[in-house]
C-alpha cells in the first residue's frame, strides 16, 4: 500500500512500467524498506544458534566435524531460510568459537542427504577449501533412477558422462545441459557412474541404483546429468520430464529425492593423513530398494542397458541441444 501508480494503488509487483506513467512512493516506504532489508542481511551474515536443528555427527575432532545431514535440511541461511538450517544447529551445537567464521566448507541440496565435512577453525577451513579446490576430496553418491541408463558390460567399470552444464535460458532457478563447451556460460562437468542394482518392474519399465562420483562440482550436477540420459532422479520433481513424474514407487518415492552421499574422504587438515567415512543410505531410499527387491525382478548387470536406453538418449540429447541452441 505504499506505491501509487497514475493515482491508482500498485496491486501488482510485476507491473511494468510504462513511458509517461506517473509513480508516487510514499513518504518513508523506501526508509522503512531499506531499514528491513539491512536487518534481514544482517541476520544472514550472523546466524543465531537453534537448538531445534537435527542433525547426526559421525564423527568430531579438534580441527573438523563430519556430519550427516538428512533430506530436507538447508544447509546455510539464505532468502526465505534465515533460520532452521544446518548452519543455526551447527552453532548451537559448537558454539560461534568452536565454529570456523565461514561456518561451511561445502554444501548439499536441501533435497539431498548425507555425509559434509565441517571445519571448526579458520585454519581448518582453508586447508579443506584448498582440497575442493583441487579437486583432491573423494564424495561419492547413491541414487535411485527411472530407467536404466547406457553402462559398461563390466559392472564394476564406471562410465561416464561428460556434458557441459549452463543454466537455463527458460529457468534462471534450474540448470541444463549445453551443446558444447562453447556455449556462453557453459561450465564442463564429468560425472562417473556404475550399476549397483537393477530391477524390471515391466516390460519397459526399470529402475536403476547407481552409486556416482563427482570430477566437478556444478549447481545440481548429479540431477542433471542423469536427467540427460533419460534417466531422472526418482522424487526428482525439477528435472524430470512430465512422463517420468509418474513413474514412482509410493507417496514418499513422490516427495523424496532418492539422492545421498554416502562417502566422503579427504585429507585430515592437521595430520594430512587420508581419512575416510561411509554412512549407509537413508530410510528413504532403504525403504524403496526394499520395495524393488519385494515386488520387481532384479536383472542382472550387463551390457544391454546400453542398447535398452539408445533410443530415449538420443531423444533427450535433441532436447538439451534445442536449449543450448536457445542459449548460444
Amino acid at each position: 500500500n505504499n506505491v501509487l501508480v497514475n493515482d491508482k494503488l500498485a496491486t501488482k509487483a510485476s507491473y511494468k512500467v510504462k513511458a509517461h506513467d506517473k509513480v508516487v512512493v510514499k513518504e518513508g516506504a523506501l526508509e522503512s524498506l531499506l531499514a528491513a532489508q539491512e536487518q534481514k542481511a544482517e541476520q544472514l551474515a550472523s546466524p543465531e544458534p537453534d537448538d531445534s536443528v537435527k542433525f547426526e555427527i559421525v564423527c568430531e575432532t579438534k580441527t573438523y566435524a563430519v556430519v550427516n545431514k538428512p533430506y530436507g535440511l538447508t544447509v546455510h541461511p539464505g532468502a526465505g531460510n534465515e533460520s532452521g538450517t544446518l548452519v543455526n544447529g551447527l552453532l548451537h551445537r559448537f558454539g560461534a568459537d568452536g565454529l570456523s567464521s565461514q561456518h561451511d566448507t561445502h554444501r548439499l541440496d536441501k533435497d539431498t542427504s548425507g555425509l559434509m565435512v565441517v571445519a571448526l577453525n579458520d585454519a581448518a577451513h582453508a586447508q579443506l577449501q584448498q582440497q575442493f579446490e583441487e579437486r583432491s576430496v573423494s564424495k561419492v553418491y547413491r541414487a535411485l533412477v527411472a530407467g536404466k541408463p547406457p553402462c559398461s558390460a563390466d559392472p564394476s567399470a564406471w562410465n561416464r558422462i561428460d556434458r557441459a552444464i549452463v543454466r537455463s535460458a527458460d529457468d534462471s532457478t534450474k540448470m541444463a545441459v549445453a551443446k558444447n563447451n562453447n556455449v556462453k556460460g557453459a561450465k564442463p562437468s564429468q560425472t562417473d557412474y556404475r550399476v549397483v542394482r537393477c530391477w524390471r518392474t515391466g516390460k519397459q519399465t526399470h529402475y536403476t541404483l547407481l552409486e556416482l562420483r563427482l570430477l566437478t562440482g556444478r549447481t545440481h550436477q548429479i540431477r542433471v546429468h542423469l536427467s540427460s540420459l533419460g534417466t531422472p532422479i526418482v522424487g526428482d520433481i525439477i528435472y524430470s520430464r512430465q512422463s517420468n513424474k509418474q513413474r514412482v514407487l509410493d507417496e514418499q518415492s513422490r516427495t523424496h529425492l532418492m539422492l545421498a552421499a554416502v562417502n566422503l574422504e579427504f585429507n585430515d587438515p592437521e595430520s594430512n593423513e587420508r581419512v575416510s567415512f561411509q554412512i549407509d543410505m537413508p530410510d528413504h531410499m532403504q525403504h524403496c530398494v526394499t520395495l524393488l527387491d519385494e515386488k520387481c525382478d532384479v536383472l542382472k548387470n550387463d551390457s544391454s542397458a546400453a542398447v535398452a536406453s539408445t533410443k530415449t538418449t538420443k531423444s533427450d540429447n535433441k532436447l538439451d541441444e534445442k536449449e543450448a541452441k536457445r542459449l548460444a
